[in-house]
């Protein structure tokens, strides 16, 4: 039986809407991990970190996070390991949020 093809990664997406340079024949399927994927789209499209940053920020509609603004406080309020599980990066901490 004929398996049904796996869906390109959604980072593929991103580029393919961003018109980057190869990405409409990128393949890049979504089981591949986002930092290997992310490396991948990077080179393919000879596009920066900086900038696909920009792109993905700019599709889900998000700022991109200045991470210089880090607050010490922020840092201490999630144990790195569930930090590293999830691939999250606390900022600040406003209000108990």
């Amino acid at each position: 039986m004929k398996q049904a093809p796996q869906p390109r990664h959604w980072l593929v997406r991103v580029a393919v809407q961003a018109d980057l340079e190869g990405s409409k024949v990128l393949d890049i399927r979504s089981t591949v991990p986002l930092d290997e994927a992310w490396r991948m789209v990077e080179e393919s499209c000879r596009t920066s970190e900086v900038d696909l940053v920009g792109h993905v920020a700019s599709q889900q509609r998000l700022g991109v996070a200045d991470l210089s603004s880090t607050e010490e406080y922020a840092l201490k309020l999630l144990p790195e390991k569930v930090a590293r599980g999830f691939e999250v990066f606390l900022l600040r901490e406003e209000h108990n949020r």
